[in-house]
């Protein structure tokens, strides 16, 4: 077995009515889509950290975040563009203590 048949990994797809395929990783679009909107690992990692034994939330677009699930769920569904400023705003949010703007 060569290597790339070895990092290829592959995974059942069945159907409504009952029939299965074996459908490979690296082919299916929905598994690459769902990488693409995923956080990057420095983002998780940085957000685990802001978020670890947090007290005080940290404030971005008027709502309040005092965990990491909060947090990534909001920044999930976010696009882009919008994703990374979100993302920037906590940083810096969690670096001032969190003070609500008025």
């Amino acid at each position: 077995m060569d290597q790339a048949a070895r990092r290829t990994k592959w995974m059942p797809a069945c159907r409504v009515d009952g029939s299965c395929t074996i459908a490979f990783a690296a082919e299916d679009p929905a598994i690459t889509e769902e990488r693409s909107q995923s956080l990057d690992r420095p983002q998780r990692r940085l957000l685990r950290r802001i978020f670890n034994g947090r007290t005080v939330p940290v404030f971005v677009d008027g709502r309040p975040f005092l965990t990491y699930k909060e947090a990534s769920r909001y920044l999930l569904s976010l696009a882009d563009d919008d994703r990374q400023k979100a993302f920037l705003d906590m940083r810096s949010g969690a670096a001032m203590g969190s003070v609500i703007e008025e």
